[in-house]
């Protein structure tokens, strides 16, 4: 009888898929004991992520001492009624207290356009924190379509140094509206990838599937379906 059950066992696993396997056993019941074995596919969600994964389940985990950073605004205050409502869509791709870490020399920031902002000028600002001194200035001219831009900074962020940015965009009677936020360029090997919200972006940006995911995750699921323009 051993010999048939081991046979029987040893026949199903050519068929089971491969995994991470757990094996816990039932109380004893009506069912008598049985092994019940839970398979989890490491691609799919709910399996184990790490620093390189592309799995469906990344998501971004804020580092331990990212309140050391001033906190930002992802979408812009109202100034003036003379500013359409629409422009108030316009959104950074930023957690909630837009600010993160980044281990790149010229990082790049991302943003949703809402459609009446299409065919504006924008302004990119980025100062450090400290001394409040600004690092660069440039105009952008906001595409076309409304959807999901990135502006990469020009010049090299400092390591271990805290920097504000800033996109502002007219809108109406000479009054600019922006929204903000901060980042700290840290040491690669000091924080994996999923503690580096700009890196973790840019890195999923051409996988679709884990993009969504991710914004989602981090509470942009407003966003997290619009185009991301080129």
């Amino acid at each position: 009888m051993k010999n048939k059950i081991a046979l029987a066992l040893s026949f199903t696993s050519l068929f089971l898929p491969i995994g991470n396997v757990q094996a816990q056993s039932l109380p004893n019941n009506e069912s008598s004991n049985l092994l019940l074995a839970q398979f989890q596919n490491p691609n799919q969600p709910g399996g184990p992520r790490g620093p390189g994964q592309q799995g469906a389940g990344r998501v971004y985990e804020a580092p331990p001492n990212i309140s050391e950073l001033p906190q930002g605004q992802t979408t812009p205050i109202p100034v003036r009624k003379s500013c359409p409502d629409q422009f108030l869509n316009i959104q950074a791709v930023a957690p909630s207290d837009s600010r993160g870490f980044t281990a790149q020399s010229k990082p790049t920031f991302w943003f949703y356009i809402s459609p009446i902002a299409t065919n504006q000028n924008a302004t990119f600002v980025l100062n450090k924190v400290e001394e409040d001194e600004q690092v660069e200035k440039f105009q952008v001219s906001l595409p076309s379509q409304a959807g999901i831009i990135s502006i990469q900074a020009t010049k090299e962020l400092m390591s271990n140094t805290d920097y504000r940015w800033y996109l502002r965009i007219l809108c109406a009677d000479d009054v600019q509206i922006s929204v903000e936020g901060t980042v700290r360029r840290v040491d690669e090997n000091a924080f994996p990838i999923e503690n580096r919200w700009y890196d973790l972006l840019s890195n999923t940006v051409s996988q679709r599937e884990q993009w969504v995911n991710l914004l989602t995750n981090a509470g942009l699921e407003n966003i997290a379906n619009e185009p991301v323009l080129d």
